[in-house]
């Protein structure tokens, strides 16, 4: 995941990664470290494999509890391209 633009969320504020399955609930995949351009997300493609959309949300600092949805609409949304390494 890559930061393409200079938006930064506020001092109380996270940037949490989620997953859109095309049935379900979203699975957050993590928060993003403020300070990072690009980052590296620990992703099996098992993880994957119902997924067709990622998503950004702010949150509140730390992010959401593990297991909860996010708490605010996507600030970024956008189409999972899987390829072959």
């Amino acid at each position: 995941m890559q930061r393409v633009n200079d938006i930064k969320e506020g001092p109380n504020d996270s940037m949490q990664l989620w997953a859109i399955p095309t049935a379900g609930k979203p699975r957050s995949l993590g928060v993003v470290a403020p300070q990072i351009k690009t980052a590296q997300i620990p992703a099996t493609s098992k993880m994957l494999a119902d997924i067709t959309q990622l998503a950004i949300s702010v949150e509140n600092k730390g992010g959401v509890e593990t297991g909860k949805e996010p708490r605010l609409p996507y600030l970024f949304k956008g189409a999972l391209i899987q390829k072959a390494m």
